[in-house]
């Protein structure tokens, strides 16, 4: 959707809801553009270094997002009413890694505010009814994995 112009993407877009609805289809998006995502998406799996770390229906992944790479994303996109003209937005410091070679952990430990020694092992996919995240930190409708196990910094 990145390279059509407002009024072609809304034609597209509106084809395709129409198409999914009459045939009652499933249509997955693979993009960039969370503005879109928020408007058409009932559920959404955020990737990252090609892994999905959060999963959730749309309404509740931007309401409470659970994974440090989402919250990041999501800080980094203006919202009508609340960013101002000239705010700088949020973006997300150091490299993506490389993706050559086996991966061990959170692919995301290096860039994470939050990282600890033990995101390099296995990282657990915390789930809740609707929402999954693969974050020691998370508390998808629970404690933080972290006091759950036992674990600490």
């Amino acid at each position: 959707t990145t390279a059509l112009d407002v009024t072609i993407q809304a034609q597209i877009l509106r084809l395709i809801r129409d198409i999914q609805k009459e045939f009652g289809l499933a249509v997955i998006f693979i993009t960039h553009d969370l503005g879109l995502v928020a408007r058409i998406a009932d559920r959404v799996a955020v990737m990252y270094a090609g892994q999905i770390v959060e999963t959730a229906p749309a309404v509740e992944l931007f309401e409470n997002p659970q994974h440090p790479y989402t919250r990041g994303l999501l800080a980094s996109i203006p919202i009508p009413g609340r960013t101002q003209p000239g705010q700088p937005l949020g973006s997300i410091p150091g490299l993506v890694p490389s993706l050559v070679g086996e991966q061990h952990g959170c692919a995301f430990r290096n860039r994470c505010p939050q990282a600890i020694a033990a995101c390099a092992e296995d990282v657990p996919q915390v789930h809740s009814h609707n929402h999954m995240t693969r974050c020691l930190f998370a508390s998808v409708g629970a404690e933080p994995v972290l006091q759950r196990e036992g674990m600490t910094s």
